[in-house]
């Protein structure tokens, strides 16, 4: 019916859906595909648009500490105050969940968020414990040494997101038990040990809150540790 060139029908054809063959798409489809392309260019204009800022921030910075504007230790506070956290922001996580609005304020000026890449050492076996982590993205392995030899080590459990890490922050005598590694790449947050305990003392309730999650993970790491040592006397035992 229609000339075709090397099989195909017209152009002019193909676009309107004319061919043999060839499906018009209906309404609804034409218009998800604007949405789709449209919610896409969004996205890339966001992107670029916080890309444009920190580039920007960094050579405003740059500006600033060369023209003698500020000093590096005023910088790394502006740094800790860009990485803390909002109350919105914690409110959404389960291990807050029993704070109200002036404990989650207080909580979120005592925390940072944190990248750490993949055999990052977050830290060390009877290291002091003045930092407790909570996994928001990845998973930690936690070691310890057998026998007191750092070549030695034995694979304790894996601790998954939003399960806290480091809870001999908030425990006596605030000494790590464990060597906490991330096992693959890791978004956390990072609270300050002395702070939280200080500030426990003058808000039991939020302490109690707290050291309830703290139970939760504790009861966590003694199942992962039976879960392990069934394994290493039986390694064909299926748990």
């Amino acid at each position: 019916m229609f000339a075709a060139l090397n099989g195909q029908p017209p152009l002019r054809l193909r676009r309107r859906g004319l061919a043999v063959g060839v499906a018009k798409p209906r309404a609804g489809e034409r218009r998800k595909e604007r949405e789709r392309v449209t919610h896409g260019r969004q996205l890339t204009r966001a992107a670029r648009a916080c890309q444009t800022a920190r580039n920007l921030y960094a050579i405003l910075t740059a500006f600033r500490l060369a023209c003698g504007f500020i000093k590096s230790s005023d910088l790394n506070f502006e740094r800790r105050q860009l990485a803390m956290l909002s109350i919105e922001q914690l409110r959404g996580l389960p291990f807050f969940a029993g704070l109200n609005e002036r404990q989650l304020q207080a909580a979120a000026e005592l925390t940072e968020l944190a990248q750490f890449e993949p055999n990052a050492i977050l830290f060390h076996e009877g290291a002091a414990a003045d930092t407790l982590y909570l996994p928001l993205r990845g998973s930690v392995d936690l070691y310890f040494n057998m026998n007191g030899r750092p070549n030695q080590r034995v694979l304790a459990g894996e601790i998954e997101a939003n399960i806290p890490v480091g809870i001999s922050a908030l425990i006596e005598p605030h000494r790590y038990m464990m060597t906490a590694r991330a096992a693959t790449a890791c978004r956390m947050l990072k609270m300050n040990g002395a702070a939280l305990r200080a500030l426990f003392e003058t808000d039991p309730a939020m302490g109690y809150a707290f050291l309830r999650e703290i139970a939760k993970a504790a009861l966590e790491r003694l199942h992962l540790a039976r879960v392990q040592l069934a394994r290493e006397a039986e390694p064909d035992l299926v748990i």
